[in-house]
């Protein structure tokens, strides 16, 4: 069994509306030095890009392909040159859209692009030069997590095989929802670990998180406020026959800085000529606190003060009462408790099953059903 090693990255989000495209190309080009002699990817056999390449449609004329196009060719003809094997999953649906099969169709004719593959469905694929089997489920390529799992089995007794050597997954695990209600796009741990010896990367969720040999390595940039962990990539290894893996953060990282305001305006000028002073150029800043302090007045001005970082406001609301809590009896049926926890199950439940929400809308939606 020979040593092999592969890089596991996902949740790009090329032309995401906050973090562009410009800057996430910047972050990629550094994290692998330039494709030099000191880029610490030279010796690994396979990159997996696991889904969410895009963040939406992508239109052709835009500056976001201008960015991303140039840097994916160089991308791709340093792993000719070393011989490394690119995989890209099909993602998110309302995020990849599937633009990858069009990038598959742009290097179709590039003198190194026959060493990447596109992954648009659920399936098992053999990696004859590195005699690997590897798993592969796209986000939402059945309607239920359920129906995936059937399928899976399915695609199992097909071809006759109890487990694959690897899995590569966009969507999310039980462990991996904290608070938020189930819902049923989510899928079950012990399933998947029963299917895949050994190591089982996922995107979608844009936190790094293990559990067991599950590894979801979160988002590779920052793309908006609320996401301060690390950032980054994981990397596989397989020596002598044992399994090992680390993360390797991503250290450009866009920076997304929440500022308290609070005290008189001059001490939050100076809190602010601080502040931007000790973060990157292109930062991004959102102000937290009452609507009424005289810095939201002047908000307008802060661009022109500091032209090198971007702002935003989170005016926070005063607290609210509580919903009280109402007991519904009847002979006919079981009393419904409505409180607080009952109602805004129900409202996410609803909504999230609905309509297409990605892991942080649905954090988002809950978090603003819990603060009311």
């Amino acid at each position: 069994m020979k040593d092999i090693s592969y890089l596991s990255i996902s949740d790009i989000h090329i032309g995401h509306p906050e973090t562009s495209a410009e800057e996430i190309v910047e972050h990629l080009d550094d994290y692998f030095k330039g494709f030099g002699s000191d880029c610490p990817f030279n010796h690994i056999d396979m990159v997996f890009i696991v889904g969410d390449l895009w963040d939406d449609s992508i239109d052709f004329a835009s500056k976001t392909l201008g960015a991303f196009l140039p840097w994916f060719d160089r991308f791709l003809a340093w792993a000719h040159r070393r011989e490394i094997l690119v995989f890209i999953l099909e993602g998110t649906p309302r995020h990849d859209r599937r633009q990858s099969a069009t990038l598959m169709s742009i290097i179709s004719d590039s003198p190194h692009g026959s060493i990447c593959k596109y992954i648009p469905s659920l399936c098992i694929q053999r990696i004859e030069e590195h005699d690997l089997t590897v798993l592969y489920v796209p986000d939402k390529c059945r309607p239920t997590a359920e129906a995936v799992a059937r399928d899976v089995q399915a695609l199992f007794d097909e071809q006759g095989v109890e487990q694959v050597d690897i899995g590569m997954m966009h969507g999310m695990f039980k462990y991996q929802l904290g608070t938020i209600p189930m819902n049923n796009q989510v899928h079950e741990e012990r399933f998947y670990l029963d299917k895949v010896k050994n190591f089982i990367s996922i995107g979608h969720v844009h936190t790094y998180s293990t559990y067991e040999r599950i590894v979801a390595q979160g988002s590779f940039d920052r793309l908006t406020h609320g996401q301060e962990e690390p950032k980054g990539a994981v990397l596989f290894t397989r020596v002598d026959g044992e399994w090992s893996y680390r993360f390797v953060e991503n250290t450009k990282a866009k920076k997304y800085v929440d500022l308290e305001v609070k005290g008189d305006l001059d001490a939050m000028v100076k809190k602010i000529d601080k502040l931007t002073d000790q973060i990157p150029r292109g930062s991004s800043i959102r102000l937290v606190g009452d609507p009424l302090h005289p810095l939201f007045q002047g908000f307008s001005t802060l661009s022109v003060k500091y032209p090198f970082h971007t702002f935003k406001t989170k005016k926070l609301k005063k607290d609210e009462k509580k919903v009280s809590e109402l007991e519904l009896d009847s002979d006919d049926y079981k009393p419904v408790v409505l409180n607080r926890q009952t109602v805004t199950q129900a409202i996410y439940e609803e909504v999230s099953l609905n309509a297409d929400l990605s892991i942080e809308e649905s954090k988002r939606l809950f978090e603003l059903l819990e603060s009311n």
